[in-house]
């Protein structure tokens, strides 16, 4: 199979969106008469990239309410799952301006805020809960992996880092209280992929005053979520 390089950030804001919502769904492969080219993601300008996904964020639920649920969940799914581009591992980029990093990743509030819980939708598509699961765990497989931390640690991250996670946790624990079930799901879900100091008796708090109305099953997943073991 042949592979070759495209790089996001070359691309102009409406390119970008263009590419990865308007495109069919083989859109992140080329397909030829002599078979199938597998596209390899670079990124020579990681602040464009951290940038780009910004407005999107700030511009999300204007964008996507013209497209179907399904190339929605193509789309994110092409854009952060660490099989396709992971465009968000442009954030743990210490090149980039820290400030502007932090305003990404607050940025994402909206796109449960604003679309997520607004939905009309029976069922959202995956990657709306999934979304958050990609960003802490692209995170984390940069410290453990790439800069050799030996564990999920917290109190061992460089001060950026720590200042990335504390601004992950407080858009999470500001997206919790959302008043829509789904959105709190999708809240829960990426608090037990953080490994923050304060996601346990965050996540606690909200079994408190949810376990009445919670299924034994539904407990056993708020646990999980709480102690980080969540899948």
């Amino acid at each position: 199979m042949e592979r070759f390089e495209f790089d996001p950030s070359l691309l102009e804001y409406e390119d970008f969106i263009k590419y990865f919502f308007t495109a069919p769904v083989d859109a992140f492969w080329d397909v030829d008469p002599e078979g199938v080219r597998f596209v390899m993601p670079v990124v020579v300008r990681p602040d464009v990239v951290v940038r780009h996904l910004t407005r999107l964020c700030d511009e999300f639920s204007e964008i996507a309410r013209t497209i179907a649920l399904e190339s929605l969940d193509h789309a994110i799914d092409g854009m952060l799952s660490e099989a396709n581009f992971s465009l968000q591992s442009a954030l743990w980029n210490n090149t980039v301006d820290l400030g502007e990093r932090i305003r990404c990743i607050r940025s994402m509030y909206g796109v449960f805020a604003n679309f997520v819980a607004e939905s009309k939708a029976e069922v959202l598509p995956g990657c709306f809960f999934m979304w958050w699961d990609h960003i802490c765990s692209s995170f984390w497989f940069e410290q453990t992996y790439k800069r050799k931390l030996p564990a999920k640690d917290y109190t061992r991250l460089g001060d950026q880092d720590r200042a990335l996670v504390d601004a992950m946790f407080e858009t999470l624990a500001r997206t919790l209280k959302v008043d829509d079930d789904r959105t709190r799901s999708c809240a829960l879900h990426g608090l037990g992929h953080l490994h923050h100091p304060t996601v346990r008796e965050t996540v606690q708090r909200y079994i408190d005053d949810n376990r009445a109305a919670s299924t034994s099953e539904g407990l056993r997943w708020l646990e999980e979520c709480r102690d980080g073991t969540v899948m």
